[in-house]
């Protein structure tokens, strides 16, 4: 019985050095408001304690100001005027600051298009933690979902719109030159960014800097219903998530019957071939109330059913 004492202390003794071990090394999730007055007071620092230098090919960097160098504040310099962009997110008002070094030539896109970008990340000592300068196609992902692309964070799908992307030429060997595209640099609170996640180079609750590149733009059909998610919004407010017709739990940009009438959306629209490019027309309205069909249980209409043969 002794010996079973004994053994019991030391196992529960064990037990209770690992549980606080591990209480250690847990990162205590903070209050998005109190974060977010934290970052906005260190991103305020560094836009009034650093200059803005471009170079002839729009390469970007920062410089920290000092006495007598004649050189004006990121906040002060008209050279790029400081702009910034509110949103809210997780019950938090945001405000984005973002300097636009060329807004590019072609198409904005909206929050879930699909983008040909390129960037890199950097801490507010500037510290580059992530760079990936060859042009990649990513989107600015609704869920917020965390890994190394700074697009799949929150903050890229609220300052991506304010930019266009290029033109572009093609070269003898099948590779495409672009041109006039978007070059820009977002500060984001760590609220958009990783927030209480640590990834490599960059801890729990930082801000960071994101000087990036827009090449082009494609438009996305989440769906595949003929209704570019683009116009899935219904309400303008960028979130897609709060737009569900039938009330059926589905977001319209992802509900194939967005006004659950049993008739698929795509069959609801006219299509058209006009000197060999598709138009489709998707405010069709039949009975004339200011709904199209596609949104309205009482427009039953079928205008795209496919034709099946025996």
């Amino acid at each position: 019985m002794f010996k079973k004492l004994i053994v019991f202390i030391v196992l529960f003794g064990f037990v209770v050095s690992c549980k606080k071990d591990d209480d250690d090394n847990v990162i205590q999730l903070r209050d998005r408001n109190e974060q977010f007055v934290t970052d906005s007071i260190s991103i305020a620092n560094f836009l009034d304690s650093h200059y803005v230098e471009v170079d002839t090919e729009l390469n970007v960097t920062f410089e920290k100001l000092t006495d007598g160098d004649g050189k004006e504040s990121v906040r002060k310099q008209k050279t790029y005027p400081l702009q910034h962009h509110m949103a809210t997110v997780d019950g938090v008002n945001y405000k984005i600051y973002f300097l636009k070094i060329r807004e590019g030539s072609k198409i904005n896109p909206t929050p879930l298009d699909s983008v040909l970008v390129s960037y890199k990340g950097n801490l507010l000592d500037k510290t580059r933690f992530d760079w990936r300068p060859n042009p990649f196609w990513t989107s600015a992902l609704i869920s917020g979902s965390i890994n190394t692309n700074i697009f799949s964070t929150k903050g890229p799908r609220y300052i991506l719109p304010e930019f266009k992307s290029g033109d572009f030429i093609e070269n003898s060997d099948g590779t495409l030159t672009y041109n006039n595209f978007g070059v820009g640099v977002m500060f984001l609170p760590s609220g958009l960014a990783y927030f209480q996640n640590s990834i490599q180079g960059i801890s729990a609750y930082t801000p960071i800097i994101v000087t990036f590149n827009l090449y082009a733009v494609k438009f996305r059909d989440h769906d595949l219903d003929l209704v570019l998610t683009q116009e899935e919004d219904l309400n303008s407010n960028n979130d897609y998530t709060d737009d569900d017709t039938d009330v059926d739990g589905k977001p319209n940009y992802l509900d194939a019957d967005d006004d659950g009438d049993g008739i698929p959306t795509k069959n609801e629209v006219a299509i058209t071939i006009v000197e060999e490019k598709t138009i489709i027309d998707f405010k069709i309205d039949d009975n004339k109330n200011g709904v199209p069909n596609y949104l309205d249980k009482e427009d039953i209409k079928e205008y795209n059913k496919e034709e099946t043969t025996e």
